[in-house]
């Protein structure tokens, strides 16, 4: 059983909040194979600007109740790993209207059909996003979009420096928001890796992505399928280093679409890590690709990372989005003291819709290990977005502060603050 206790105060430029969490429950039951980790939670937070508005703000406390659970089941021809969760949000001023939210994280069904060399994959993906991204995280501008997707996979090893990986899906992607396109599509992709030495290999990759049927939810929306199709192919290399690693993907992207001009980018996705320069850990990822509105970027399937949980482009209509990312950190241990200092640059433009984004962000992170039990940290974030096709809107800019503290009674008790 773990008890948490968490509270946080965010400064901004739209507005002042208080926030204060109790995590009520925590437990973990094994179940046969199955593991199974349910928590319930219950969260109040003041805020004298809940509209995120320069210009029509107001105060008010939120209430969030809500039940987190994780489940994992491991089978040797199957297995299983899903996160489901459940909120209700009041709004006691009555700001917005009550709210109710279901979601899942990336649940993934997996059945060997011949061991070590074809599977079947299948997961249900659940979140909320935001409608419009110039607009902010407020109730009345999240929809939901659910993405399902299932196909077999081929993981051919030739002979220990030779692989082949090869994977085709149905994808089939809904949005609660009428003006938003649900859509259907068939995506495949397929990579070659040869394992040069111990240290270095490198790798073929070719993807293809078509929506085969788009649908609106309002009626009065009649349009034909609106035909979007994604042709992706790039070369790669990883390589391991003296306390490091580093790897890039190159390529380009190619989309023909029925809303919009062919459209040609590159694929960038760089790594490099490195422990023990100038006594600091440095993390640094650039990447650069294309993706239609509906799907994001987060659900594009590589299977050398991890899914982004941020996802915040616009899906009202169907549009093709480019994206940029650059993210860098600097961590360093000093004895019982840790600190990390990351910055990261996001440009978004979008091709039909005025929703062009730059957003820059700057955290620090500075922890202190006081006993074996006992540990502080203290946390700052400095973020800034300018939407460069709506300048009429100015910027917005957000500074958050918090101090946590955190006591270990057992392994299995715990108390948080925040």
């Amino acid at each position: 059983m773990k008890l948490c206790v968490h509270g946080d105060k965010t400064f901004s430029s739209k507005g002042f909040t208080v926030a204060t969490l109790v995590s009520l429950l925590s437990y973990g039951l094994p179940v046969m194979s199955t593991e199974l980790d349910v928590t319930a939670f219950s969260e109040s937070r003041y805020t004298s600007n809940a509209r995120l508005s320069s210009y029509d703000t107001q105060e008010d406390v939120a209430q969030r109740l809500g039940l987190d659970f994780l489940f994992k089941e491991d089978r040797k021809r199957f297995n299983a790993n899903a996160r489901f969760s459940i909120e209700q949000e009041v709004y006691l001023n009555d700001t917005f209207s009550d709210e109710t939210n279901i979601s899942t994280g990336i649940g993934i069904f997996n059945f060997d059909i011949i061991e070590d060399f074809l599977d079947w994959r299948s997961s249900f993906t659940r979140k909320q996003i935001l409608n419009d991204a110039a607009l902010g995280d407020t109730p009345d501008n999240r929809i939901q979009r659910n993405i399902f997707r299932t196909g077999p996979t081929i993981n051919y090893r030739i002979n220990p420096t030779n692989t082949v990986l090869i994977d085709v899906n149905f994808i089939q992607i809904e949005i609660s928001d009428d003006e938003s396109a649900d859509t259907k599509r068939v995506a495949g992709n397929a990579s070659y890796k040869f394992q040069y030495n111990s240290l270095t290999s490198l790798s073929l990759s070719s993807s293809y992505d078509k929506i085969i049927e788009s649908d609106y939810g309002d009626p009065s929306i009649l349009r034909p399928d609106e035909e979007v199709e994604r042709v992706g192919l790039n070369v790669g290399i990883d390589r391991v280093l003296f306390n490091g690693l580093m790897g890039a993907r190159l390529g380009q992207n190619r989309i023909e679409s029925s809303v919009s001009e062919t459209i040609t980018g590159n694929h960038f996705d760089i790594y490099f890590l490195k422990d023990q320069l100038f006594w600091h850990e440095l993390n640094l990822n650039y990447s650069e690709s294309i993706s239609d509105s509906s799907l994001g970027f987060e659900d594009q399937p590589d299977e050398d990372s991890e899914p982004d949980s941020e996802s915040e482009e616009s899906t009202a209509g169907l549009d093709i989005v480019k994206r940029k990312r650059l993210e860098v950190s600097l961590a360093r241990q000093l004895d019982l003291v840790k600190y990390q200092l990351t910055g990261a640059l996001v440009d978004r433009d979008y091709e039909i819709q005025l929703n062009d984004e730059k957003e820059w962000l700057l955290a620090l992170e500075l922890s202190h290990r006081v006993s074996r039990s006992f540990s502080v940290a203290f946390n700052y974030e400095h973020n800034r977005s300018e939407f460069l096709d709506n300048p009429d809107q100015g910027e917005n800019l957000t500074n958050s502060y918090s101090f946590d503290g955190r006591f270990d009674w057992t392994k299995q008790l715990s108390i948080e603050g925040t």
